[in-house]
């Protein structure tokens, strides 16, 4: 088999949609998985789709559908949690000019410290002019700014209704960030952002427990945002 797997980065042809060198990326890999469906009694296989990130079994076609659709976990260049030796992991490359080492679970340091460069990397952003530490809260506030069109947002063209008593009260400062991450992750406008933030995570930790990220991004996420929507015109309306 190929040590070249730079087909794991090359998904889109530049025209819309699927590069053909992706999709014969894709069958090699369903090739070399196949010992794998012996291991399930239903002969079904682990998906290393950027959704699922070899959380959820399923079958060959559906494993397929979810690579072409999502796109594999770039990092995942070993493929041990499918029969991979993971001693072979210095003889594959993503085509780049060093080798990444995907083989991180014996690190000796928490997997916070080591993500948290994640949410303060600024080589990925060298247009950002103001402070990147800036508070995030004066950015996400409850009340929409006046300079802010929220019918931009297809999070709110959609009309909703009343259930049950109305009641009030403060939110904790802890409500109100759980409040602000998952009104913004829900923004199909912000996806492609919440992918990119995930991406760094998962390049660090291959194999990251979803839910461990998921506290991570909880806690990272929006002023990691706030700071890349600096750089991107179409998203500059959010500020």
């Amino acid at each position: 088999m190929s040590s070249d797997r730079s087909w794991m980065r090359r998904r889109h042809d530049g025209k819309g949609g699927i590069s053909e060198e992706y999709v014969r990326g894709v069958n090699s890999f369903v090739e070399f998985v196949q010992p794998e469906k012996k291991k399930h009694p239903e002969g079904l296989l682990k998906c290393p789709c950027k959704k699922c990130k070899n959380q959820a079994f399923m079958t060959e076609d559906e494993l397929k559908w979810h690579l072409l659709q999502f796109g594999i976990i770039e990092a995942y260049i070993t493929w041990d949690l499918h029969g991979e030796k993971s001693n072979w992991n210095a003889h594959y490359t993503l085509g780049t000019s060093s080798n990444r080492n995907t083989n991180e679970d014996n690190d000796e340091y928490d997997v916070f410290e080591m993500l948290r460069d994640v949410a303060g990397e600024q080589d990925q952003f060298e247009n950002v002019e103001e402070d990147p530490n800036h508070e995030a809260s004066e950015f996400y506030k409850l009340a929409p700014r006046q300079n802010r069109n929220p019918d931009l947002l297809e999070a709110y063209t959609h009309p909703t209704s009343k259930v049950g008593r109305e009641k009030q009260r403060i939110l904790t400062d802890q409500e109100l960030e759980i409040v602000r991450f998952y009104g913004l992750i829900n923004m199909p406008e912000v996806s492609k952002y919440l992918e990119e933030f995930e991406d760094l995570a998962y390049a660090k930790k291959p194999r990251l427990d979803p839910a461990i990220f998921e506290i991570y991004a909880k806690k990272h996420f929006i002023s990691w945002f706030e700071r890349r929507v600096r750089t991107s015109s179409s998203l500059r309306y959010l500020l």
